[in-house]
């Protein structure tokens, strides 16, 4: 009996959305806006233990200036990530869900609109081979395609 309560207790814990409050919420904003080099708002920062998804409520993407329309407006989005990263220090996002969102994308003579995604700007370096400070942490991001399982030789073709 005490084997079953344990289970139904995980269960009922992994479908729990966690709140990460408005510290965490805050450095992710300040992160995020430095990373874009444009101002972005978070209404609401939580994590999805069953799906091993953030999920971003109210996600704001500010325009070039302050009197510009937002480059982005979302009312949800999912960032996945697989848990056993915690383990390997990897980020890996395997993909971004976003609903209920609008994005304007403009392009003037000589600039757009679009932020810089790839983050800010960096200083030429003389060595990529080394982290500039501090522990390494590979990031991959992994963009959702259409194949979702492979089978037989074409699968071994392209994991290599």
């Amino acid at each position: 009996m005490a084997i079953l309560a344990a289970i139904v207790a995980a269960l009922i814990a992994a479908s729990l959305t966690i709140d990460l409050g408005p510290s965490v919420k805050k450095r992710a904003e300040e992160a995020g806006s430095k990373y874009l080099d444009r101002p972005m708002h978070i209404g609401r920062l939580s994590i999805k233990l069953s799906r091993g998804a953030f999920q971003v409520d109210d996600l704001v993407i500010e325009g070039l200036t302050p009197t510009d329309r937002p480059f982005l407006k979302a009312r949800r989005v999912f960032v996945n990530l697989p848990w056993w990263t915690i383990f390997s220090h990897e980020l890996i996002v395997e993909n971004v869900e976003m609903s209920g969102w609008d994005m304007v994308v403009e392009q003037f003579p000589g600039r757009h609109n679009f932020p810089r995604v790839a983050g800010p700007k960096r200083q030429p370096s003389n060595s990529n081979l080394r982290p500039r400070s501090g522990r390494s942490w590979p990031t991959t991001a992994s963009l959702p395609t259409t194949t979702t399982r492979c089978r037989g030789a074409w699968c071994a073709a392209i994991s290599t």
